[in-house]
């Protein structure tokens, strides 16, 4: 870590070193610091389950001056990753709660636990984009279940679900088909541009940049202009047609 901090060749040698052995000191700290919160939801989760219904929150209270939210925090920590603290060590506390919540489905945190343990999500803001876009792309999944649910009333809810895998798999084919047909379309169209082109004396290239706007270049920079404007642009149609294609 501290070879990436430039700071350090401004430094004098004593300052170098006590900013040195501070790093390294904060960074055990840190590292213990998921560790100690999985213990304390270790703790909590096992006073919650002694005792009875609507005494947690008073004990939390006046034992701690937390509310039931933070113990939340504290005890899904130490269920999601009690076995497994090194993955997220290195997080902000904020992060592995958000990381840790009911509300990040189990296929995101997965997802984004994979992710930091191949290097793919090297950077504390991937780790947050990725489990905000997680959390929004599992509410649409919802959404979509419950539409399904509502238009098929007596169907049971493994009919549901696989009702909701067709309905994903037909969305990713028409998205899939959608983006063939407009790759296919600008292929169409440069390759018609490119024809056009192709097929002009020099002397009507120059009269079509002109018409264009644009400023007369050669050959592939025309069809890389012309192909940015657009075949359907309507001078580009007049050229055509008096070019007598």
């Amino acid at each position: 870590m501290t070879g990436r901090v430039s700071i350090y060749t401004d430094l004098s040698p004593d300052a170098q070193t006590t900013a040195q052995e501070a790093v390294k000191r904060i960074d055990a700290i840190r590292g213990r610091m998921v560790e100690d919160v999985i213990q304390i939801g270790r703790e909590l989760s096992a006073v919650k389950a002694k005792l009875g219904h609507g005494h947690f929150g008073p004990w939390l209270k006046e034992s701690f001056d937390w509310t039931e939210r933070t113990a939340q925090n504290f005890m899904a920590v130490a269920e999601r990753f009690g076995s497994n603290a090194k993955a997220v060590s290195h997080l902000p506390l904020t992060t592995v709660y958000a990381l840790a919540s009911p509300s990040t489905p189990d296929l995101v945190r997965d997802d984004v636990v994979k992710g930091i343990q191949t290097g793919k999500l090297a950077g504390v803001q991937e780790v947050k984009d990725r489990i905000a876009e997680g959390r929004k792309a599992f509410q649409r999944e919802q959404e979509e279940e419950r539409r399904i649910a509502r238009r098929n009333p007596k169907a049971s809810p493994a009919e549901v679900k696989e009702k909701l895998r067709k309905s994903r798999e037909a969305a990713k084919a028409r998205f899939e088909q959608d983006r063939l047909g407009r790759q296919a379309q600008f292929e169409a169209r440069q390759n018609a541009v490119t024809a056009f082109v192709d097929g002009l004396t020099e002397e009507q290239r120059v009269q079509l940049y002109e018409m264009t706007e644009a400023h007369y270049i050669s050959g592939g920079d025309i069809r890389a202009a012309l192909g940015s404007i657009g075949w359907h642009h309507p001078k580009l149609r007049i050229a055509a047609l008096e070019a007598g294609q």
